[in-house]
């Protein structure tokens, strides 16, 4: 919610913006510094954030994503190839046309990297039984039968309890640990068992807090 807020935060300035300094430039009205660089710069880098967290927002959807990139590469065309060079010179479209290669290079080595770091510093731990028996007992309403960790919700009827059934879908979709998933009438458990080598998963508990929390 946060960074959908900030997304559209960011859209609202950034155009209001554009469009100020269109009409100023335009039709010769003063424009109380608006054309500075430093303020240009800033606030172009906002715009194309924005639509660079809508397109990760809806990378799935491939229509979606198709029209936000597009919109994307329109607006880094005109702004970097057409107001830049007015208000900077000729000159900046060097840094323009330099500057997608340099962000690709250099956040491709960063992400690529701090993934790989990620993975070796915060690979997920997996608990014996007897861990699990001590953090299990701060979730209420789960208990541990047979190794298996459970929990049955109750509902005030099947379209609440089917809300919260396709709620908890989509967030396992996205999760490394899958639990067994069961509705019946205005029930719903969960259940997650251990792995072949007997162990758990963190992700497990994690799962199970984010279920409780929405419940």
């Amino acid at each position: 919610m946060f960074l959908l807020n900030l997304k559209e935060f960011f859209l609202v300035i950034s155009v209001l913006y554009f469009y100020g300094l269109a009409f100023g430039m335009h039709f010769d009205q003063p424009l109380f510094g608006m054309d500075r660089p430093a303020i240009f710069l800033s606030v172009c880098a906002m715009y194309l954030l924005a639509i660079a967290m809508e397109m990760g927002v809806t990378w799935w959807k491939s229509r979606n994503f198709i029209i936000w990139a597009t919109l994307w590469l329109l607006s880094y065309a005109i702004i970097g190839l057409y107001v830049a060079p007015t208000i900077f010179g000729p000159s900046i479209l060097l840094y323009v046309l330099l500057e997608p290669l340099v962000i690709v290079f250099i956040g491709g080595f960063v992400f690529g990297y701090s993934r790989l770091l990620a993975s070796l510093f915060f690979k997920t731990r997996e608990l014996q039984l007897p861990e699990l028996e001590k953090m299990s007992a701060r979730l209420p309403g789960w208990t541990l039968e047979n190794k298996k960790l459970n929990k049955t919700y109750v509902f005030s009827d099947f379209d609440e309890a089917l809300n919260f059934f396709n709620r908890a879908v989509k967030v396992v979709s996205r999760a490394r640990f899958y639990p067994e998933i069961t509705i019946k009438k205005e029930r719903v458990t969960f259940c997650f068992t251990p792995s072949r080598a007997g162990t758990y998963s963190k992700s497990m508990l994690n799962l199970a807090r984010l279920f409780d929390s929405f419940s």
